[in-house]
């Protein structure tokens, strides 16, 4: 989702340009959707860090088949956001006349050019800096139209059988509870005491996104759901997910996938944030709000992590604990009534 507008820029600037993707497997149908995409490839890898890509790639035959096909398409250009050794290693060994990529794992120098790793840098705009040294490339608005993204008719058809439910004709908010990792979490008894709030005076109906180790935690919880409420984690794709987001009134999540998708699509959004800065992560506007609590290890304005590992060994969290359901339904219904004067609410 980040990537989007960059791939965008490139096809808006260069029309001709063929533009084939390497994502992981769980990906495909999202990146397949982008009408600036002509292929996408996918490869299983993960040989780990410096030494154990230098073992895989120089003293294995185990990848030959994987290079040789890069080979055979003839890139004139191999654009590495990862930066990993792999995908370095990859670059260069598939003979790629030009190679541009990020110094993650200590193998940058095989590039032609090397970006440093620009850590606290916003995710987007790390992004914008990688296809630059491509070409003259600047990510403009209209690159983060949902414009780009082809959607079936028969793909709604789809979603709405596969959870009983009409989200052409049903006004609704979608929800994404949890995040990538714990301490990104907002109590979930407070989740449900927003919801119960908001969707009583919006009218909005429910419905909860995410995987299904997610809908296994929502399981637990489902009598003190409001009435009415979707659970649509865990029974639907990456792309069914994001053509569902598409279609809703609001949504209100974590710092997690689901906030990228919103925002793409120009969906009303909310997201909480806690050990992770929010001006660092995604593109915010008057439609596109975060609400975090000020606390003592609240992340500095220029750094994109309160800790190095994002909050992972943090045993306080009070940037979680302390947010108040009314201070995060102050926001959302400023956002719902279009009232927003910063798109940070920080408390």
């Amino acid at each position: 989702m980040l990537n989007f507008p960059a791939i965008n820029a490139i096809k808006r600037a260069s029309p001709n340009t063929q533009i084939d993707v390497w994502v992981k497997e769980y990906n495909v149908e999202l990146a397949q959707a982008n009408r600036n995409i002509s292929n996408v490839l996918t490869y299983a890898m993960d040989p780990g860090g410096f030494l154990a890509s230098l073992r895989e790639v120089l003293f294995s035959n185990k990848h030959s088949e994987f290079f040789n096909s890069i080979r055979r398409h003839k890139y004139d250009k191999y654009c590495d956001d990862s930066g990993t050794a792999f995908t370095s290693l990859v670059g260069w060994r598939s003979q790629i006349p030009f190679r541009v990529g990020r110094n993650g794992q200590g193998l940058g120098f095989l590039n032609h050019v090397t970006l440093p790793h620009d850590f606290n840098t916003n995710l987007t705009d790390k992004r914008a800096r990688l296809v630059q040294t491509l070409g003259n490339f600047q990510i403009q608005l209209e690159d983060f139209s949902s414009q780009h993204i082809a959607i079936s008719g028969d793909r709604y058809s789809v979603i709405s059988e596969k959870l009983c439910f009409d989200l052409l004709n049903v006004n609704f908010v979608t929800v994404q509870a949890f995040a990538g990792w714990p301490s990104k979490d907002w109590d979930l008894k407070k989740v449900l005491e927003l919801l119960q709030s908001f969707c009583s005076r919006t009218g909005l109906t429910p419905v909860m996104i995410g995987s299904e180790s997610d809908a296994h935690r929502l399981q637990s919880i489902v009598p003190q759901l409001v009435p009415n409420t979707v659970i649509a984690a865990g029974r639907l794709t990456l792309l069914e997910t994001y053509a569902l987001i598409g279609r809703a009134a609001f949504h209100i999540g974590m710092d997690s996938v689901g906030s990228h998708m919103a925002i793409l699509q120009n969906v009303k959004s909310l997201t909480i944030f806690g050990p992770t800065n929010p001006r660092k992560i995604t593109r915010l506007d008057k439609r596109h709000i975060a609400v975090y609590k000020q606390s003592s290890c609240t992340p500095p304005e220029n750094d994109i992590y309160c800790c190095y590992d994002a909050g992972r060994s943090c045993r306080d969290l009070s940037c979680m604990k302390d947010l108040s359901v009314p201070e995060v339904l102050e926001a959302a219904i400023d956002l719902w009534q279009d009232r927003v004067v910063d798109s940070v609410y920080r408390y």
